[in-house]
């Protein structure tokens, strides 16, 4: 799947940050120009926001995250009406890396700066002070008792209570952990959480608070 010259059934550009799922099967793709919708019942292509269409209010055409349907780049956050195409800026978050519904009335907002709480309708937010030196925050993942894992960039792994506002910080200082880089953190129904590093992938098992590492020298293919 890639980029087709002057062919608008086709991925908007071969530079792909993000990928989701919708409700309905369709799969929406973040690239360095725009974004690209294909149909799951259709295989037709659709496109937003990229360089080759008339965007008002808007020169960012990089997305490095999305969730339905919102899309998060270096400039603005956007929520995106897809039915009507209009097209809300929330002004003052940037670098945006992770966003995940809290609930029906706010967003995580994961930074290159650090982490935030949006209020939706307002577009108010608050910042969460992380209890590490490095604030950079490559993915985020809520449990449905509504613990926050937060994935960083040199910092581990934090889990955030938001009722206590109390943080539990694993790194490779004090647990099995291979890396302090998580970038992608997902779940197997809260059993268990996965985590992928640079150097292999690790799963958390909550109630045991165990860890356990598939790299290299056990079969993971080093690419």
């Amino acid at each position: 799947i890639k980029h087709s010259v002057g062919n608008k059934q086709s991925l908007i550009n071969d530079q792909v940050n993000s990928i989701i799922e919708d409700s309905e099967g369709d799969l929406w793709y973040g690239t360095n120009n725009g974004i690209s919708l294909q149909d799951s019942k259709t295989g037709k292509w659709r496109s937003f926001l990229s360089t080759f269409e008339n965007v008002q209010n808007s020169k960012n055409h990089i997305f490095t995250t999305l969730c339905y349907v919102w899309s998060g780049g270096y400039y603005n956050l956007k929520r995106i009406n897809v039915q009507t195409k209009d097209i809300r800026l929330y002004h003052g978050l940037h670098s945006v890396t992770a966003i995940i519904e809290k609930d029906d009335k706010s967003m995580w907002i994961g930074t290159a700066t650090g982490l935030f709480l949006l209020d939706i309708e307002s577009g108010k937010y608050e910042r969460i002070q992380l209890p590490v030196e490095s604030t950079y925050v490559y993915s985020l993942y809520q449990t449905k008792q509504g613990s926050l894992y937060i994935g960083t960039s040199g910092s581990g792994v934090l889990i955030y209570d938001p009722q206590t506002k109390l943080f539990t910080h694993y790194y490779t200082g004090n647990c099995a952990m291979i890396s302090n880089n998580i970038y992608t953190i997902l779940s197997d129904e809260d059993n268990e959480i996965l985590l992928s590093t640079e150097n292999g992938l690790t799963s958390f098992y909550p109630k045991q608070k165990t860890f356990y590492n598939w790299t290299k020298e056990m079969g993971l293919m080093t690419t």
